[in-house]
Order: structure tokens, then sequence, then C-alpha cells
């Protein structure tokens, strides 16, 4: 497990350190369906287990230990309670 800096739109503003596995294998189809299994390491490997995470309804701030997410719940609040603002949309109200 390598820890590594992430953010995410889904959380501006918000940066921490994760840990993760630096080499991870993928199961996955391409666009005509056929499954491949592929080996990816590095930042390649981050990204997608990043995005494989939202893909399951979890953001890197749900890897986070315990004492990592006292400290940044009040930037959690703000963010919650419309107080922060991006470049985006963050959800509709």
């Amino acid at each position: 497990m390598v820890p590594m800096e992430e953010g995410c739109l889904s959380v501006p503003g918000v940066r921490e350190k994760v840990r993760r596995p630096e080499v991870i294998k993928l199961k996955y189809r391409d666009e005509n369906f056929v499954e491949h299994t592929q080996e990816f390491g590095g930042l390649l490997a981050r990204v997608l287990q990043h995005e494989v995470d939202h893909l399951n309804g979890h953001l890197f701030i749900d890897n986070l230990d315990n004492k990592v997410r006292r400290e940044i719940r009040e930037e959690l609040q703000a963010i919650k309670n419309g107080e922060v603002e991006a470049e985006y949309i963050l959800a509709e109200k």
C-alpha cells in the first residue's frame, strides 16, 4: 500500500493522503463486450481505483482513517451546507 495525496471534484478543496495498492489487476469489458484482465501500476492504477470507488458509491474520504476524518469534519460540513464555491455545480438545490 502506497500513500499518495488525492482530491476529488465531489469534495472541492479537500486533499488528503490515501493508501492504495501500487499495482492492481482489473477485469473489464471493452466496447464490444469482450472481457479483458489487465494489470495496471502507478498513477493509472490509483486513478482507476479512485474511479471504481465512485462506481461503487464511495469517495476517497471513505478510505481515510477516523483521525483524519475528524480533522476535516468542518470542511466536509461546509461542503454539505453549500458554503463552498466551485467552478461547477456540486448539487442541485
